[in-house]
């Protein structure tokens, strides 16, 4: 679906003809309606296209900043540091600060999150609600049910979006118009449960992925809203509105459902997921397949020329072509010297820290996949006597081509243009369902289903070793210490999700359900405490659990509250 998801640039034009009469009172004589343009398949399509799009967008609309997930994702967490350039805190520092539990409402890349996420609800309203009124033999049965449940599962992740991070948040049923300018907060109860409705309606009207044509593969499936169900539960599982019982019965009948599909499986090894190989220079062919069986659900990129940022062409709707290698990638050093030859050299954020290395098991492959090698002489301007200049690097989005360095064979992902990459980004892959399914299993306190579950995902990592066949290569649960009961289990898997994942922007988000963002980031901090955590403040858990709503958004709505202690 990749070539299709396009912005539609008119959807109504109106043409007011004066009347002979009177010049002062023109009489409309003929009006170009919405309807007018909603008589077929094509154009319903076209409008759920644009519904899409929003989830590509990564830059700010007013040039100022980024708009990536991972910068809290990964970043707030214990897995990532900000990086860039110049010096700790003037690239990106919105950023900086909310990863040491200082930001403020005056953040404008949480208000490029904001909007993001709002323009993707009001397209996917406004496609729903002329879709629904087409006139019956405009538009086929199927395609109908099937577009409103793409629209249903698209609002329910942007509302979902802005819950984890926000909290309660204004519930977009509609589309909106100037009278509801001003509109209070909906709890985050009411949120979740318009999240969970919505998901359920997508999974009634979605079909298989397997039921889609090859030229449809990356649009919302069964499986996908099923999956994004399992998320959402478990997100707000330790609410107090939760009935943890019957949701953990409901992400384990969710997960049976999905393996009983038969519509995903795991990739025999882990490091050829994230390489998409390329025939350079010319785009033409991929010799890994995106969408491919172990994808559930991922953002669609193209190589397209006109979507570089740059002046005044940056910011929202530039972004049909993957900025994440270029902003991942070393800034400079050794590693960059090898790659400059190729124009691949990049912005150096997002750098993986020397706690999230540590937690890798001796052996285990997936750490080489996450993390580029070490780079002593990583140049970061002023910050090289930083504590940045750790020389690590996000691996994951910066794979495609084979490069040589520290006498071994790297794998980078080209641009092609000048920032944007074709590459997809993952959101919901097959291992992240077994791993919510084991650990669904492990709360409800069948230790053996859970403990199955997160075996699978284990031996799939031991495949990807040199020597699939050696028992000390990641041995199955238990392992390394771990009790064989709900305890052991429990650590197990939250110690296979920050491995499996890392790099991937899932951290912090799992910190936050699990409600262990205090103990595990106050810990980081002493730890650290000479380093990257000097800067740290301490995690409040009456505040950081929540980001600040943005200070433009109050000062537009009076009915807005800002979340406790901003």
């Amino acid at each position: 679906m990749k070539t299709k998801i396009y912005l539609i640039l008119a959807l109504v034009t109106t043409v007011m003809l004066s009347s002979c009469n009177d010049y002062l009172t023109p009489t409309p004589l003929a009006i170009v309606k919405l309807s007018d343009y909603f008589t077929s398949d094509t154009a319903a399509i076209a409008a759920v296209n644009a519904a899409y799009v929003p989830l590509q967008w990564q830059y700010g609309s007013n040039g100022l900043t980024y708009g990536n997930e991972w910068f809290i994702g990964d970043v707030v967490s214990d897995d990532a540091l900000k990086g860039g350039g110049g010096t700790v805190g003037s690239d990106m520092n919105t950023v900086y600060l909310m990863e040491n539990f200082q930001g403020s409402a005056n953040n404008n890349y949480l208000e490029t999150l904001y909007t993001i996420n709002y323009q993707g609800i009001f397209r996917t309203n406004f496609a729903m609600e002329n879709i629904n009124g087409m006139q019956a033999g405009t538009i086929t049965q199927a395609i109908k049910d099937r577009l409103i449940g793409e629209s249903k599962f698209l609002r329910a992740y942007y509302h979902f979006r802005l819950m984890r991070l926000f909290g309660g948040i204004i519930k977009g049923d509609r589309t909106f118009t100037q009278s509801d300018a001003l509109m209070a907060r909906s709890s985050k109860e009411e949120i979740d449960k318009f999240i969970r409705q919505d998901l359920e309606d997508a999974i009634k009207l979605l079909p298989l992925k397997s039921e889609y044509a090859s030229t449809e593969l990356g649009r919302a499936t069964k499986g996908s809203a099923q999956a994004m169900l399992m998320r959402v539960i478990l997100f707000d599982i330790n609410e107090s509105f939760a009935n943890k019982t019957a949701d953990y019965a409901h992400v384990i009948s969710l997960g049976d459902s999905i393996i009983a599909s038969n519509q995903y499986q795991l990739k025999v090894k882990y490091q050829d997921f994230f390489k998409t190989f390329y025939n350079i220079p010319a785009v033409v062919a991929k010799f890994v397949e995106e969408n491919g069986p172990e994808s559930v659900f991922e953002v669609q990129y193209i190589s397209e020329s006109t979507s570089d940022w740059g002046g005044s062409a940056g910011g929202l709707g530039m972004t049909r072509g993957n900025f994440d290698p270029l902003v991942t990638r070393s800034r400079g050093g050794g590693l960059a010297g090898v790659l400059s030859a190729s124009s691949q050299t990049g912005y150096g954020f997002n750098r993986p820290t020397q706690d999230l290395y540590d937690e890798f098991e001796p052996g285990d492959n997936r750490r080489d996949e996450a993390i580029l090698p070490y780079d002593s002489t990583d140049v970061y301007g002023t910050e090289a006597e930083h504590f940045y200049n750790d020389g690590y690097h996000a691996r994951k989005a910066t794979l495609g081509f084979w490069v040589a360095y520290k006498g071994k064979q790297i794998f980078i992902n080209p641009t092609f243009y000048a920032m944007r990459s074709p590459s997809n980004t993952f959101i919901i892959r097959y291992s992240d369902v077994l791993l919510m399914y084991g650990e669904a299993k492990c709360e409800s306190n069948d230790v053996n289903g859970g403990a199955a579950a997160l075996n699978l995902v284990r031996q799939r990592a031991k495949n990807s070793s040199t020597n699939p066949l050696d028992p000390t290569i990641l041995p199955l649960f238990p392992y390394g210490g771990y009790t064989n009961d709900q305890t052991g289990l429990r650590a197990a898997i939250r110690h296979e999700r920050r491995v499996e994942f890392a790099m991937e922007g899932q951290r912090w988000f799992d910190l936050v359900r699990w409600r262990t963002a205090e103990q595990v980031m106050n810990a980081y901090r002493q730890k650290y405490i000479t380093k990257e955590g000097k800067d740290m403040s301490a995690f409040d858990p009456n505040k950081h659990y929540l980001f600040p709503i943005p200070e433009t958004q109050l000062n537009a709505n009076p009915l807005l509250k800002q979340n406790p202690g901003y």
